[in-house]
Parts: C-alpha cells; structure tokens; sequence
C-alpha cells in the first residue's frame, strides 16, 4: 500500500487485549484496552500519523450459548470504531484485520506475514501503555521492525470528555492492577527465558481451551 505524503507510517498496528463478559447471557463486548486503542487507533489516522490500521486479534472469546462462535476482536474493534467514526473520515480500504491470533506472541507473527505480503515499511505499534515494553520487545523478537511506538493513553487523554470518562473507567477497573501484574511478570519472561513469548502463549491455551 502506498504511503502518502502527509502519512509517516504505512500502517499502525493495534493490539486487541480481550473481552468483557457480562452476565445474564447479555452480549460480550471489546476490553476498555481495546476499546481505547480501537479510538486511539482512529486517532492516529485521522492526524495524519499513518496510511492505514491493522487491527490484530483473532477469536478468543470461544462460542456463544448456541455454539456460534464469536467475532474476532479485530472485527470487533472496527465495529466499534464504526461508531465513532465513518466510512468518509476512514475508508474500509485503509483498514486490515489480523484475525488468527491469540496472544502478543500470535500477534507479531501474523503482522510480520500482513507486512512481508503487502510490502509495508514503516510500522507503528499502538496498545494501552502497561502492555507496550512487553508487545515492544516481542514484535522485535519476531523480527517486525516497528519505527514508532504508541500509548493508547496518551493518543487519547485531554481530547474530549467522552475519551476522559473511558480512560477514568480503564484506570479505575477492577482488574487494571492485575493486568499490570501479569505484564510486569511476562516482560520479566520475555528479558530471560521466553523471548518470544511461547511460555505465555501456552499458558494462554490452556486458559482458553
């Protein structure tokens, strides 16, 4: 995909973080992280940042109560994205889902075929700023050469107060500080003895399987 003039990335990669499952059988929906990096994703766009936007996040959330599975979280965070934004400010040609991945390992292996096949140069990586080191340091070690990196936060904060309700949401969360944990340990893995992510990975499986 060509790169404009006025874009200094050919695409920004956006991570999806999982879901929210509510109760009484009430439709799932995107994480706040990825909601947030869903916007920020758009953000990024809109300013002139990037060309295009991969959305990276396979089906993770398993089947429904019928059996029917659920969408991929790259689907998901374009939909939700669509909300807020229209075909007229970002066309559907400059969007790529990524839909086979389940972890941060899956995620840069799956960019590095999107960036190889569609020859794309400049990278940018974009995911809520607890996860960024560790999601850093895998797609190195998966050999995508990223060039810019980007908080989910930080596209977001002091631009509007409906992006300023989200990220008090985000912060405020239950499990925020336990995300921040579990990150905390795997980039303390990915520095030692899981480079690529492959310990996680399997821990993941087991969890979603």
């Amino acid at each position: 995909m060509p790169m404009s003039a006025k874009h200094s990335l050919d695409s920004v990669v956006a991570l999806g973080k999982n879901w929210e499952f509510p109760v009484y059988g009430k439709r799932i929906s995107l994480s706040l992280e990825s909601k947030i990096t869903a916007l920020a994703a758009a953000e990024l766009f809109i300013r002139g940042d990037t060309n295009s936007i991969i959305f990276s996040g396979g089906k993770t959330a398993g089947d429904d109560a019928k059996g029917v599975p659920y969408p991929s979280e790259a689907e998901e965070m374009k939909r939700f994205m669509r909300i807020f934004f229209h075909k007229n400010e970002i066309s559907d040609k400059a969007i790529i889902l990524e839909e086979f991945s389940i972890d941060t390992a899956g995620n840069a292996e799956e960019v590095f075929k999107i960036v190889n096949n569609k020859k794309l140069k400049k990278i940018g990586l974009l995911t809520v700023g607890f996860h960024l080191p560790r999601a850093k340091e895998i797609f190195k070690n998966h050999g995508v050469k990223i060039q810019k990196f980007f908080s989910s936060e930080e596209i977001l904060k002091n631009k509007n107060p409906y992006y300023d309700r989200l990220l008090s949401d985000y912060y405020w969360s239950s499990k925020y500080f336990t995300e921040v944990l579990k990150e905390t340990v795997g980039l303390g893995l990915v520095h030692t003895i899981d480079p690529k992510g492959q310990i996680v990975r399997k821990i993941t499986e087991k969890t979603r399987g």
